[in-house]
């Protein structure tokens, strides 16, 4: 530009001020600025000690003539605009961090209210009952021949699929049409595909070893809690199951979606038609306790599900394939794929895990039944961190974390492992890498421990439309190299802009979020009520914000950052 002293100029494409000094200092080429408002670093007076030009302190700088333009309404105007929705961006992506942590910590918090509440209520009263009998009905055991549990095949002509044993390939795509057409299968169906698939599940050990031909792959894919989109939207990213194409389902198939059972059935009728391509692992909602759990917000659980659509015995039976499942596979003796994580006992190395674990029973989620019931319960829900405490307070400073945090503070069972349980795990079984699911992850994959633990959630959109991404990784057979695929269920299409996507889905988090606190409030209040009544020292019914915070989380018994939620749960109480 020409420098004309006296001119408006824009400073680094940022401040505004006015020209008032072109020219040499200590020979090189400088300008001198008055800003508009106090930005700089001088009162005119440059660092050779000589005062060019005269201004307020702070509103001088001297700067060399490429970082100085001249002064555009325009370019202005479009500059703060940027600075007002970069400002905007920010605050929200703070917000929706709170959330979503929030968010991730009250599910966390519910899980372990619903295996507590199993443990101490239903638990016992079960044991003081028969167990059920075997659901299958008088009729005797099913044969190829027949299609219902009776034996005979199905004449009444049924909306849904009709599948024909044994399945093939056109069965699975007639079966994926009905769902896609939210129509169930019949029950005579799905209780044969449940107890073929328990029969083939049944005959696995707890650890599956996997060897890989060299021109396959496998595609590993994680939580999927009942969200049929996912499963399908993975299969057109990723192709159906083949012997060259090989997946590995990695838990969490049931739970607050509402197709629970349409994934559990198409993934064991794949598992039927390709039992050398498909592989399922058990996750710790392949569990009564989770399966009965009142405490998923506004979801659904499966048990509830499973009523709605068929009944009571079928449930049982689901359960039954539930147990069947096994617990950990291993890829070409280089990768461990489990649900939750790994044994806090340095001790356990998978080859004793076969023995060690009976599988056929509910998960357990205390340790009072020795090694096995904690190897056990450590698999399906363990939790992996780099630094610990997550969420450290002012006086605290947060350290790699080594060893175990026992029990999971989040979970109420199973444990927190750092890095040097990973690392010393991976080398006493020769291992690569360890691959979990379990968590929600917002960009759908997250790496924990230098890169050798992976963890993959595969249920986009988990808490409403654009909230995260699913993601799958695919290991080569002949490299054992490994690519991550992100994405979202349909269903996005439906934000058609990026600022108001993302305040949309803010609010849609903060909402299901509050839901779930207010009813963790309502429970508590009477305590909360003395916890404050009792630190109330004007006795005027006021208290400082610290003190509103630090007892929501003693009483609650769940760590967030509640001051900043706080302008989400203020009210004010009128009584007369």
């Amino acid at each position: 530009m020409e420098q004309t002293v006296g001119t408006e100029v824009c400073v680094r494409n940022s401040w505004r001020g006015v020209l008032r000094f072109y020219g040499a200092i200590n020979g090189a080429r400088f300008c001198g600025v008055e800003l508009e408002k106090p930005l700089g670093d001088n009162d005119g007076t440059a660092r050779d000690g000589v005062r060019y030009f005269s201004c307020d302190d702070f509103h001088g700088i001297y700067l060399h003539p490429e970082h100085v333009a001249a002064f555009d309404c325009e370019s202005d105007a479009a500059s703060k605009i940027q600075k007002h929705w970069r400002k905007k961006d920010a605050q929200i992506d703070k917000e929706l961090a709170i959330a979503q942590e929030t968010f991730k910590a009250l599910e966390e918090h519910g899980e372990r209210a619903s295996t507590e509440e199993h443990r101490l209520v239903r638990q016992p009263l079960l044991e003081n009952f028969l167990e059920l009998e075997d659901v299958s009905t008088p009729g005797g055991e099913m044969t190829e021949a027949g299609l219902s549990p009776l034996g005979s095949p199905l004449t009444t002509m049924h909306p849904g699929a009709n599948p024909k044993f044994p399945l093939g390939m056109d069965d699975i795509t007639e079966m994926i049409d009905s769902f896609k057409a939210k129509v169930p299968l019949h029950k005579s169906y799905v209780r044969r595909i449940l107890k073929l698939g328990q029969g083939e599940l049944s005959q696995l050990p707890n650890v599956v070893w996997l060897k890989l031909p060299p021109d396959a792959r496998i595609t590993v894919v994680g939580d999927t809690h009942g969200q049929l989109q996912d499963l399908l939207t993975i299969f057109d990213l990723n192709g159906m199951p083949s012997c060259s194409n090989v997946y590995l389902f990695n838990g969490d198939f049931v739970d607050r979606g509402v197709f629970g059972c349409e994934v559990v059935l198409l993934l064991l009728a794949l598992k039927l038609v390709h039992p050398e391509a498909v592989h399922l692992n058990r996750g710790n909602h392949e569990d009564r306790a989770m399966n009965e759990s009142e405490r998923y917000g506004d979801c659904t659980n499966f048990r509830t599900e499973v009523l709605d659509k068929y009944d009571n015995s079928m449930f049982h039976v689901f359960l039954k394939v539930f147990h069947a499942l096994p617990l950990v596979h291993v890829i070409n003796n280089k990768v461990m794929v489990v649900h939750g994580g790994l044994p806090r006992s340095a001790d356990v190395t998978l080859d004793e895990m076969d023995d060690l674990i009976d599988r056929n029973r509910g998960i357990p989620t205390v340790g009072d039944g020795g090694l096995e019931d904690t190897t056990f319960c450590d698999l399906m829900w363990c939790d992996p961190r780099d630094l610990w405490p997550d969420d450290p307070s002012e006086d605290e400073q947060p350290v790699a974390l080594e060893g175990c945090v026992v029990p999971n503070p989040y979970r109420g069972c199973g444990v927190l492992w750092g890095s040097d349980v990973t690392h010393r795990f991976l080398a006493a079984n020769s291992l690569q890498q360890i691959v979990r699911s379990h968590e929600v992850e917002w960009e759908g994959y997250c790496f924990y421990h230098q890169t050798k633990v992976l963890s993959i959630f595969s249920a986009s959109n988990y808490v409403s439309g654009g909230s995260n991404f699913g993601a799958f990784v695919t290991f080569h057979g002949n490299t054992m190299q490994y690519e991550i695929q992100q994405y979202k269920a349909p269903g996005l299409d439906d934000f058609n802009e990026i600022s108001s996507k993302r305040t949309a889905e803010l609010e849609e988090l903060n909402n299901k979020n509050l839901i779930w606190v207010r009813e963790l409030i309502t429970q508590n209040k009477l305590e909360l009520y003395r916890y404050y009544s009792n630190r109330d020292q004007n006795i005027d019914g006021h208290i400082e914000p610290g003190v509103w915070a630090s007892g929501l989380t003693q009483v609650l018994g769940i760590r967030l950052k509640w001051l900043s939620l706080r302008k989400l749960l203020y009210f004010t109480e009128h009584t007369d």
